[in-house]
């Protein structure tokens, strides 16, 4: 019921940013400059009113976008009409060519220090004016600190990856510095006479080879799992001709066979830090 006590009046500051100006339209029967716009009627919403209001009167190929919020709204009373609202939205212009209706006689794009410093432009369109500047420097604020906000969290995420870099290949240089220890440990282990197995000493050996392999499972090195009949595969073995004992360098795998393991291969995730080194036929 409200809705029908007052004329509700929607205009539409237009705002171009390639030329950073403002469309205003002059009257023909006032020769007044002001917006495009015109009464809402009753069961329209004002994005109706705005969206039909431009059609009617620069023409219906007109692109825009409507800022949400309005950035203007006043309450009157109109000798004739009586009571009414002024509600101003901003809008981006994107694209269309202007084509007037016979209701206004002449446009311009002008820049907002003229309009706020000619004496032709009434008053509310300089306060209308002056609220799209405000409210065009608030997005322009916005944009900015969002950009600031987005290059941020990019920044953040290149020091996370970069950090997983240095921590990743700070335990491939730890890593590659303990295996010849645990080979050791694992050869004097082996070699140890089957008397002399229970000794302290030996239990001490094989306490100190266990905590070594604790330290590499828990920085993700796994062991490459490796037996004799297996098929040769380049990427995880280093073979050993059987014959010389010089390494073999032919990339050429196919129906080779592992016939003994020298020494163990580790590895982190996919990427191999040792290859298990194999006596082939």
């Amino acid at each position: 019921m409200e809705e029908k006590k007052a004329n509700v009046s929607s205009k539409l500051v237009l705002f171009n940013k390639e030329d950073n100006k403002f469309l205003l339209l002059r009257r023909k029967i006032t020769g007044e400059w002001g917006f495009a716009g015109g009464t809402r009627n009753i069961n329209e919403t004002l994005q109706d009113t705005l969206i039909r209001e431009v059609s009617e009167e620069i023409g219906s190929d007109i692109q825009f976008t409507v800022i949400d919020s309005p950035i203007y709204a006043k309450r009157r009373i109109h000798k004739t009409v009586g009571e009414f609202v002024k509600i101003t939205y901003l809008a981006i212009y994107e694209s269309g060519n202007i084509k007037l209706s016979n209701e206004h006689e002449k446009y311009n794009w002008v820049n907002a220090d003229e309009i706020l410093k000619n004496k032709k432009y009434k008053m509310w369109v300089k306060e209308n004016i002056k609220k799209a500047q405000e409210r065009l420097n608030q997005m322009k604020y916005l944009d900015g600190w969002k950009r600031c906000q987005a290059d941020f969290e990019n920044y953040k995420k290149q020091q996370a990856e970069s950090q997983k870099d240095i921590i990743k290949y700070s335990t491939e240089n730890i890593v590659t510095q303990i295996l010849p220890v645990l080979d050791n440990f694992q050869s004097a282990v082996e070699h140890i006479p089957e008397d002399q197995k229970d000794e302290a000493w030996v239990q001490g050996i094989m306490h100190i080879q266990k905590q070594l392999k604790t330290v590499l499972t828990d920085n993700g090195v796994e062991e490459i799992k490796v037996k004799t009949r297996d098929d040769f595969n380049p990427e995880i073995h280093e073979a050993i001709k059987s014959d010389s004992n010089t390494q073999m360098h032919s990339n050429d795998s196919n129906g080779i066979k592992i016939e003994k393991i020298i020494l163990k291969g580790y590895k982190i995730g996919d990427k191999t830090i040792r290859p298990a080194r194999v006596i082939t036929k």
